[in-house]
């Protein structure tokens, strides 16, 4: 596997995340001011750009790595782990973290096996699955006691009525449940967060 890092936007990156993202998804705004500051990792199979990433740090501290996109013929490579095992590596802490690959409607885990679960955008690029049904797989790996959040766009026709769904979580036995509206703080207004096709973007946290 062939691997570069750009400091700057390549035309092959935006090929890639239109194809991914805006054609295949179905996103309208893929490109922010982000990508302006941002690191960018291209993925090569053959000589042909078929991955991309970014990551960048608003702090100088914590960094975020996010715009995770393969090719559809090139997804059966693994090259999604690959590039976030560079990102890491890149910033000094491949140490600290381990990249695994699996399905997300049956995670790969006994009952149980984490002390904190955190998810962000991730289930509504699963079609076809039950929204609700994915939570509950994530929670399932959540020690008693462990505490979680989970960011989506959490759109009704998706995820029915998450209040609901939310009580039904403290019906259970699950403590300080709480639903936050993360379109604002996320994407800076609800506006830009719906033309980028998350305006129904919340959180649900809470402890197990």
């Amino acid at each position: 596997m062939e691997y570069k890092i750009f400091d700057n936007l390549p035309q092959e990156a935006k090929y890639i995340r239109t194809a991914v993202f805006i054609d295949e998804q179905g996103f309208k705004n893929e490109f922010d001011e982000i990508d302006d500051t941002a690191k960018h990792i291209l993925i090569y199979h053959d000589g042909k750009a078929v991955g991309v990433a970014r990551f960048f740090s608003k702090d100088g501290k914590e960094y975020h790595i996010g715009r995770v996109a393969v090719l559809k013929p090139y997804r059966k490579y693994g090259y999604g782990k690959e590039m976030c095992e560079k990102n890491a590596a890149s910033e000094g802490v491949a140490d600290r973290c381990r990249f695994q690959h699996g399905d997300a409607n049956k995670l790969d885990f006994p009952d149980e096996s984490f002390d904190a679960v955190v998810s962000n955008y991730v289930y509504h690029n699963i079609t076809g699955s039950d929204k609700r049904a994915l939570l509950m797989e994530s929670l399932r790996v959540l020690k008693k006691g462990g505490v979680f959040a989970l960011n989506d766009d959490m759109k009704p026709h998706m995820y029915g009525d998450m209040d609901a769904f939310a009580q039904e979580l403290r019906d259970m036995g699950y403590e300080d449940v709480q639903l936050i509206d993360t379109a604002k703080e996320a994407f800076g207004s609800h506006i830009r967060a719906a033309a980028m096709m998350l305006g129904k973007s919340m959180m649900i946290v809470g402890r197990k």
